[in-house]
Formats: C-alpha cells, structure tokens, sequence
C-alpha cells in the first residue's frame, strides 16, 4: 500500500510539473503571436 501511495506522489509531481511547462509553454505562443502585430507596424 505505501508503495502506491509513493508512485501516485511522484505521478502527481511529475503531472504539475508537465502542467506548469504547458502552461509556461501556452503563455510563450500566446506573448509571441500578440508582438507581431506590434512589430508588423515598425
């Protein structure tokens, strides 16, 4: 039982991490694509 409390906390770590670079990711896309309209104009 301790064993498969231990591997859902390391999935759940893992899970949160591959969330956050997504997320990381996602806003990246989203500031670089809202720039170009910005740097169309100079």
């Amino acid at each position: 039982d301790e064993m498969m409390v231990d591997i859902f906390k390391k999935a759940g770590e893992v899970s949160s991490q591959i969330g956050l670079a997504v997320a990381a990711i996602l806003f990246g896309i989203e500031a670089f694509f809202l720039q170009i309209p910005l740097i169309m104009e100079y």
